[in-house]
């Protein structure tokens, strides 16, 4: 997917999944590529996230 983008971009990807049906199943499912920069990953598990 992120095939022939920027590098910039490449750090700032990744995938998820939403375990269904996702009202009664609250979990997420991250996917960091190879290129995903750490830092990203940290944001994205960081707990203030999961009541936004």
């Amino acid at each position: 997917m992120a095939e022939g983008r920027s590098d910039d971009f490449k750090k700032h990807f990744l995938g998820t999944h939403f375990f269904n049906p996702p009202r009664y199943l609250k979990l997420l499912e991250i996917i960091p590529t190879e290129h995903t920069d750490p830092d990203v990953v940290a944001y994205v598990n960081y707990p203030h996230l999961a009541n936004a």
